[in-house]
């Protein structure tokens, strides 16, 4: 049935699509080369400027396979580059964070030992400097996070599983208790930081948040994760939201979705499913500038060497990477049906991807080959919309498309 526009409506939608039409974008996840290295879970990693820095883990629970190699990837060149190894003994379950110039990685375990040394890597010396010991003993699988120019480390397992929260000063090298986590101990919950505040949640199946804020060394509640009790979920700070997903439930089910999160209305909403497989201890890690966001490794009973790029696509009807291939909408605006028409010489599949304004995927098409395929827009509010055509799980077309 046509539907009709207000005038108001028509006018609002106008207002937005002009608005918009010079920086829409959605994000999505993009395939990097694996980490050269063996597969593996419980890994560190962090960012220094547009470069990542990973390493450590174990493969299972196999004593000869904890390691302490270290990884740069460059995304300038597309490639990675094995660094000094972190000092002393193979380790899991590592804290780490970064500020604008150094990696910061200590604490973890070994099959047999907990340990609580700390260093900070130099990307630009390539070397690793021993700093002050944490004070809290040694541990594993916790929370560790950059916020207002200090780290923040704390829960995990060691001697039990505390609660506490410590402040680490990079400028003078000194441990500071802070106010314990008001969640109570836990073992591998999510973390990310909005605003100069840090976030923490969910950890051995529970699904809590709560925020810390530095200046004013108060925790406060925040809205709980919206994808239910779990463990080893993963977390990372893109363009002013806080995004997590992925983990494991009490029932053992590995997960791949993503949420995100609007510290200023205080709520989560679904985000684009991470594109590798379902998997607990995804390593994340995001710039200063939140600006750039990877992830990569895990488990899910199969250790995973993956690595991938978190972010935008700009969509725009000049969007058109491959000129093999053309692509065709119409009409648009679209009132009940729209075609899209793949011309292309090649016997290529192509999907088609259709996105809300919040970058939620709602729609996919598959097994599109060259011709004609329709577009039912049932179901889909009126709106813009931005669709993404991929060959090969790469994007290489994308637009908007109205729908009235």
């Amino acid at each position: 049935m046509k539907k009709h526009f207000t005038l108001l409506s028509l006018l609002i939608s106008v207002y937005v699509y002009q608005l918009k039409a010079a920086n829409d974008f959605v994000n999505e996840w993009t395939k990097k080369p694996n980490l050269p290295a063996e597969a593996r879970h419980r890994a560190a990693g962090a960012m220094v400027g547009d470069k990542c820095y990973i390493g450590t883990g174990h493969y299972n629970a196999n004593a000869v396979s904890e390691f302490l190699d270290w990884w740069e990837f460059d995304p300038s060149t597309n490639s990675w580059t094995q660094k000094a190894d972190v000092p002393g003994i193979g380790r899991y379950g590592a804290y780490y964070f970064a500020d604008a110039k150094k990696v910061f990685v200590g604490m973890g375990k070994s099959s047999w030992n907990f340990f609580n040394d700390f260093y900070s890597f130099d990307p630009i010396t390539n070397t690793w400097t021993t700093l002050a010991p944490f004070p809290g003993g040694g541990r594993a699988t916790g929370v560790s996070v950059y916020c207002k120019n200090k780290g923040y480390v704390g829960l995990g397992y060691g001697n039990g599983q505390p609660s506490d929260w410590w402040e680490y000063d990079i400028a003078t090298d000194v441990w500071t208790m802070k106010p314990d986590f008001p969640g109570g101990g836990r073992l591998s919950p999510f973390w990310f930081t909005l605003n100069d505040r840090c976030y923490v949640g969910t950890g051995s199946h529970t699904q809590d948040m709560f925020e810390y804020d530095p200046t004013t060394n108060i925790w406060t509640p925040k809205a709980n994760f919206p994808g239910g009790p779990r463990h080893e979920v993963a977390g990372f700070s893109f363009m002013g939201k806080g995004y997590a997903g992925t983990g494991l439930d009490a029932a053992g089910n590995d997960y791949k979705d993503f949420w995100v999160y609007d510290a200023l209305t205080n709520v989560w909403d679904s985000a684009n499913k991470f594109e590798g497989t379902a998997r607990r201890y995804l390593v994340t890690m995001n710039n200063i500038t939140q600006t750039k966001a990877y992830a990569g490794l895990g488990t899910n009973g199969i250790n995973q060497s993956d690595f991938w790029e978190f972010g935008p696509f700009t969509v725009g009807v000049q969007n058109q990477e491959k000129q093999s291939v053309k692509i065709n909408l119409y009409p648009n605006p679209i009132i009940d049906k729209g075609t899209f028409e793949i011309i292309s010489e090649s016997s290529a599949s192509f999907i088609i991807e259709i996105y809300d304004n919040a970058a939620r995927k709602v729609r996919t098409l598959e097994n599109i080959t060259s011709g004609k395929t329709a577009f039912d827009r049932v179901d889909l509010r009126d709106g813009i919309y931005f669709y993404s055509v991929k060959e090969n799980n790469k994007s290489i077309y994308s637009g908007k498309v109205i729908l009235q």
